[in-house]
């Protein structure tokens, strides 16, 4: 009699979390005016972005999205890069169907490892760890949950409720945490038609996004990431790759960039003469420039560089020209060089790129570019 009441008791407790699992990804559950207008609904999000010190942070993220039709079956695809600063602590997701029952469950090892090395890039030491998630009946509901550990502290990740168009959310939480005098600094943006809530204390300042409706860029309209709903954050102490610096002014995160450029525009004797030559019967500025840019195409051509520190800071002007390939960063390096020689003052200057960029926002020094080009007073 004993035995059978505990089997009857285990078989009750299994049916009972059985059913609980599944109503909590429901689709049911999901209120009308979240799923209007909607392709995928946010059901839960929780990020964690944890400063150890001035070198060190963490990352922990987990989110349950509900893929509600084909168009939004691009977000079931699910990926974390990483490098030789940046280790995968977890990795791990779960499929649900339409009812909340789980039907796939993938481990780190499940999921795909590729080179992230871009097709124009010879020096690179990304990766990516990949998996589709998607299924062939709609809606389902996909939780992933992954930790990376960073080496640096140089960039935090920016944290939005949603992230694109047509998406909607339930519940979407955000923490940052920091100890002694590494506290960051944060920027929110697009709130005004979002329900949010802020809380902090000592060493840890978190948000909560509720019932945040879904939207529609208008055509010829702000970009995207104009719109979406945000959390921008930045440190004011960091380190990269042995490279310490502070940004919390435009002139101290300029000062970093100029460590990292500083005795890197020196040239041969021979290209030396060679600008000389080329320049020595030019009078205007424009012409110099016209001249010498037009040098630097026929000399070198376009590798991206994306190693470690490599990815912010340049090849030595010498070396541009001994091999005949940089990247941005390296070029523009070697056209201020060129310009140096010729007695133009000009300025490596940092920009942002891309149809879809946001403009640069001067009140918030931070690392917001992805670009790099010469600008001459």
């Amino acid at each position: 009699m004993k035995l059978t009441k505990k089997l009857v008791l285990l078989s009750l407790s299994l049916i009972v979390a059985d059913v609980l699992g599944q109503s909590s990804y429901n689709v049911q559950s999901i209120p009308d005016e979240l799923r209007r207008n909607a392709n995928v609904v946010v059901r839960e999000k929780v990020d964690q972005y944890s400063i150890k010190s001035s070198s060190n942070a963490t990352l922990h993220s987990r989110e349950v999205i509900t893929i509600l039709n084909p168009n939004g079956r691009k977000h079931a695809t699910k990926a974390v890069f990483y490098d030789k600063l940046t280790k995968v602590v977890q990795l791990k997701a779960m499929v649900y169907d339409a009812n909340g029952k789980q039907i796939k469950k993938l481990k780190t090892s499940d999921f795909e490892d590729y080179s992230a090395i871009s097709g124009f890039s010879l020096y690179e030491d990304n990766r990516i760890k990949i998996a589709d998630l998607s299924t062939t009946h709609y809606p389902y509901t996909i939780e992933f949950e992954y930790e990376l550990d960073y080496k640096f502290l140089f960039y935090i990740p920016t944290f939005n409720p949603i992230w694109d168009e047509h998406m909607s959310a339930q519940s979407a939480q955000y923490s940052l945490l920091w100890t002694g005098d590494t506290k960051p600094r944060y920027k929110l943006l697009n709130l005004e038609e979002v329900t949010v809530t802020a809380n902090e204390e000592s060493g840890k300042i978190s948000w909560s996004f509720t019932d945040v409706k879904p939207f529609e860029r208008e055509k010829h309209g702000p970009s995207k990431n104009e719109l979406l709903p945000a959390v921008s954050a930045a440190p004011s102490y960091f380190q990269y790759d042995g490279y310490a610096g502070n940004m919390d002014t435009w002139e101290n995160f300029g000062k970093w960039i100029s460590r990292l450029n500083k005795d890197r525009d020196e040239l041969s004797v021979e290209t030396k003469q060679k600008v000389i030559e080329l320049t020595k019967d030019l009078n205007s500025v424009e012409e110099k420039c016209r001249v010498l840019y037009s040098f630097l195409q026929n000399k070198t051509r376009y590798v991206s560089i994306q190693l470690g520190i490599g990815g912010f800071q340049p090849f030595e002007a010498r070396v541009v020209d001994e091999v005949g390939y940089g990247d941005c960063k390296a070029l523009s390096n070697y056209m201020v060089a060129l310009l140096k020689v010729a007695g133009v003052k000009s300025n490596y200057t940092l920009i942002r790129a891309g149809g879809d960029a946001r403009p640069i926002d001067a009140k918030f020094p931070s690392t917001q570019f992805n670009h790099v080009i010469v600008s001459v007073p």
